[in-house]
């Protein structure tokens, strides 16, 4: 499976091309609000791996 690490860095790309996407002077808000739902489900498989993650 993927690692939390993994999960973190995924949802730091995603994040910044969200910013990218808005920061443009006309944007797709229906682009961006897949683009939001897709950083969503990012976060919460981040949250499971860090569960599932063993400390030591």
């Amino acid at each position: 499976g993927k690692t939390f690490h993994y999960y973190s860095l995924a949802v730091m790309i995603s994040a910044k091309q969200i910013n990218n996407l808005i920061s443009q002077d006309k944007f797709d808000a229906e682009a961006a609000m897949k683009k939001v739902s897709e950083l969503e489900t990012l976060v919460a498989q981040a949250k499971e791996a860090e569960v599932m993650t063993p400390t030591y």
